[in-house]
């Protein structure tokens, strides 16, 4: 079955998705990775089986993701690692969303328990939005993944998926890849997982410019 990667080859690792999971999120640090060969609508980061994540969305909830961290004291990032990291896992959700629909699988997303979010009351309509459709995403592809089991694995190759490439992210046999030889998880974990590699240093993080910090300055 095809595979995706989520969080720079850490695996085995299926948490609960709650919550949590949003500030977690942005410690994935996903490298960048090839170029996608195809090109979706303008305003469009990615595409899968006619489901449209956008640009926008992505964005607001980059923004919600990175105050959500500053305000709980998280561990920063850069916020393109935070995007990177952040559109994986919801293009793995929406995998998993197609392959529910093919075979009939009809689950209810678990509670997100929004309120207990570092900084919820300080985010803006539009970000608290992008925030539940996004944990709503990842929360019902944990469910469908349960119901599955451990050795159902949806394929990627089996729908259309199409990336934009500004976010040089692209799937190959079923993998997302890096140009660097990073590994990769099964696919169902692109949407389960929420491990930590780091992209950069902490001195490195330090220097990032205000507009390219995601959470606290070290």
């Amino acid at each position: 079955m095809g595979r995706a990667c989520l969080n720079g080859g850490v695996r085995h690792t299926r948490s609960l998705v709650s919550a949590t999971a949003l500030t977690a999120a942005v410690a994935l640090g996903a490298a960048g990775c090839g170029l996608s060969d195809d090109a979706p609508r303008p305003g469009v980061a990615a595409e899968v089986d006619g489901t449209v994540i956008g640009v926008d969305d992505l964005t607001t909830l980059v923004d919600a993701v990175c105050l959500s961290t500053k305000a709980g004291e998280g561990t920063a990032t850069s916020r393109g690692a935070a995007e990177r990291g952040l559109l994986q896992q919801w293009i793995g959700a929406e995998v998993v969303a197609a392959y529910a629909e093919e075979y009939g699988i009809d689950v209810e997303a678990p509670s997100s328990r929004t309120s207990s979010i570092p900084g919820w009351d300080e985010m803006s309509d539009s970000e608290q939005s992008a925030v539940e459709d996004y944990l709503d995403a990842v929360g019902r592809a944990q469910a469908v993944m349960d119901a599955a089991g451990e050795e159902d694995v949806p394929d990627p190759d089996r729908y259309d998926v199409v990336i934009n490439p500004r976010f040089e992210i692209a799937i190959e046999d079923g993998q997302f890849v890096d140009a660097a030889g990073q590994l990769s998880v099964p696919v169902s974990d692109t949407a389960l997982d929420a491990a930590s590699s780091g992209e950069l240093t902490a001195d490195q993080i330090a220097a990032l410019p205000d507009s390219q910090l995601c959470g606290p300055r070290p």
